[in-house]
């Protein structure tokens, strides 16, 4: 709570193999409460094939959030993927 975040996300296709050079977004916020986050966290490659850092995440309060990944792969296909957290 009230600290910035660094997290690893591991990114593959259906198979299983890692996907490189993809460009994630990352949004949220608390719909309870109809703001977004605090903060603009950024998506890296983590220098291994498929493993991406999340970085500048932080949760300014308790209770509901919602973050949202969107993933766009190099082959132009996108996925996104929703966490809900509740601190």
């Amino acid at each position: 709570m009230r600290r910035i975040h660094s997290w690893t996300a591991t990114v593959t296709d259906a198979a299983g193999l890692p996907i490189d050079a993809a460009v994630i977004e990352i949004t949220g916020g608390m719909p309870e409460h109809h703001h977004g986050l605090p903060t603009r966290p950024r998506v890296e490659p983590a220098g291994e094939p498929g493993l991406y850092r999340i970085s500048g995440v932080r949760f300014s309060m308790t209770g509901w959030w919602v973050l949202t990944l969107t993933i766009r792969t190099p082959d132009g296909r996108t996925d996104t993927v929703t966490f809900n957290i509740t601190l």
